[in-house]
């Protein structure tokens, strides 16, 4: 009997069908990959299967979990049936210790009293360290140094480690069923491989448990130029160096032509320091890509220039103004605008109010309304889908709403933060079209803050390259290329 059975399962919003007359079954002890490009209701579908869009009027069909009926039972309680899940985006408590992280996945164990919560007697401590220690076992088998971190706010754990701690955490109720979305978005190549091979050795050691994973559709043709890149790493040394603009360039940026500079900047996440030293400029109408691995401190350097990360030391300046102490919100009315499709939409609300909360300081009806006409004609896509709810786009329609929410506003600096995250490679040549098309219609100054190296520099004038929070390298497109400095197997 199958572990999982699915039959003519279906989901439609306001007249679209996202997922119609799916037929799956899942196999007891067997790894299964859901594969399908970005938007063909993958994550939907579990969803579906997990109890989110289960009780949904629009939802029709029958989900079977171990010969027992589960279609239109609460997430809770399909939980509680034996089935786990991670999202692809990370859901951590980020202000919570890797160890609390961790110890929320062993709640269905604990059945403790008011009074055993409050006062915590020795036996209750002594079952808290024990499912602890469980826990950090497992973790282990991913990344041993991670045992030393359990301590650490999850916020200060690198992207790859924070994806290990929500699988441990999803793995910790013992589930029957685990489901895995998009496990490896936002890592490289190196880092997806090393993944793949750390789920299996944790299956083999959970015997007991049933891994369903969803893999991340491979990637573009790139990814050769990359492996063949890491060949050439091994038989090289690494070479650090700095190339910078020349004094001719610099003395050609008048005050006028200079849209943002940040000098000499240093930031930290409490005693961590995150941001060393870090200077760079953008000028008016330039796509400037800030280059970097996961962990290199670029959104940090995003959420510095917004000022959700206070500054130590250093100055930014924004056309011509010192912006370095003044608060988000007077940023954001001077002109700089972020995009991101992990942060940058509100999922239970729709479309069309995504796009209008975004609009929410242009005071007069007939702009916002030209505004709005220009948005759709501009995403086209999203005009199909005023009436739907964030949540329920894929991945790459979400990295259009963002788009469309931050170019209503025709910013003066348009800060894109990893827009190639997660999605397939159609999508991803899509996105960049679009960025170099906002950038060439409308004049808009663009920061462009990505891992892809190749696309990345397709459509820059200007790039920088950060690392463990310091910029090691700057220059034109062709001389990233040609420089050594994406040998270094951190950039592959």
């Amino acid at each position: 009997m199958a572990l999982l059975e699915t039959k003519k399962i279906s989901i439609n919003f306001g007249g679209l069908w996202a997922v119609k007359d799916v037929d799956f079954n899942v196999e007891p002890n067997k790894i299964v990959g859901l594969i399908g490009p970005n938007g063909s209701g993958k994550t939907t579908f579990l969803n579906i299967i997990s109890g989110i869009y289960g009780r949904y009027k629009g939802t029709s069909g029958e989900v079977y979990l171990d010969g027992e009926y589960i279609l239109g039972l609460k997430p809770c309680d399909v939980y509680k049936k034996g089935m786990s899940r991670t999202y692809q985006s990370s859901r951590l408590c980020w202000e919570q210790s890797v160890a609390d992280n961790l110890l929320v996945g062993c709640y269905t164990s604990q059945d403790y009293s008011l009074f055993d919560s409050i006062f915590r007697p020795k036996k209750v401590n002594n079952e808290i360290y024990d499912q602890l220690d469980r826990a950090l076992d497992l973790l282990s088998t991913f990344n041993p140094k991670l045992v030393d971190r359990r301590y650490d706010l999850a916020k200060n754990i690198p992207h790859i480690d924070r994806r290990r701690i929500e699988i441990t955490r999803a793995l910790l109720s013992n589930p029957k069923l685990l489901l895995l979305d998009e496990p490896t978005a936002g890592l490289n190549d190196e880092e997806t491989m090393t993944m793949m091979d750390e789920i299996k050795m944790v299956k083999e050691k959970m015997k007991g448990s049933r891994l369903w994973r969803k893999f991340r559709i491979p990637l573009s043709s790139s990814t050769q130029e990359k492996r063949s890149r890491k060949a050439r790493i091994r038989r090289s040394s690494m070479i650090r160096m700095l190339s910078m603009r020349t004094s001719e360039e610099v003395m050609k940026m008048s005050k006028n032509d200079l849209l943002l500079e940040v000098k000499n900047l240093y930031t930290s996440y409490g005693r961590i320091p995150m941001l060393l030293d870090v200077s760079f400029r953008l000028r008016e109408g330039e796509i400037c890509t800030i280059l970097g691995a996961n962990g290199a401190g670029k959104t940090t350097l995003v959420k510095a220039i917004l000022g959700m990360v206070k500054a130590d030391q250093g100055s930014m300046t924004f056309e011509g103004e010192e912006i370095t102490n003044m608060p988000t919100h007077k940023r954001v009315a001077k002109g700089i605008q972020v995009a991101s499709a992990e942060t940058g939409t509100f999922p239970k609300m729709t479309v069309e109010k995504n796009l209008r909360l975004g609009a929410y300081n242009i005071n007069d009806p007939k702009v916002l309304s030209e505004r709005l006409e220009e948005a759709y004609e501009s995403f086209p896509v999203l005009k199909d889908r005023l009436q739907q709810k964030a949540g329920t786009l894929s991945g790459g329609e979400r990295t259009m709403l963002a788009l469309a929410r931050a170019y209503i506003n025709k910013p003066d600096l348009l800060i894109m933060d990893e827009p190639s995250l997660g999605l397939a490679p159609i999508v991803v040549d899509e996105v960049f079209r679009i960025v170099k098309r906002l950038n060439k219609e409308n004049d808009m100054s663009i920061m462009l803050v990505e891992q892809n190296v190749v696309k990345s520099l397709g459509v820059s004038d200007y790039g920088y390259i950060i690392q463990k929070g310091q910029i090691i390298f700057e220059g034109s497109p062709d001389a990233i290329r040609d420089s050594a400095i994406l040998d270094n197997p951190v950039m592959s």
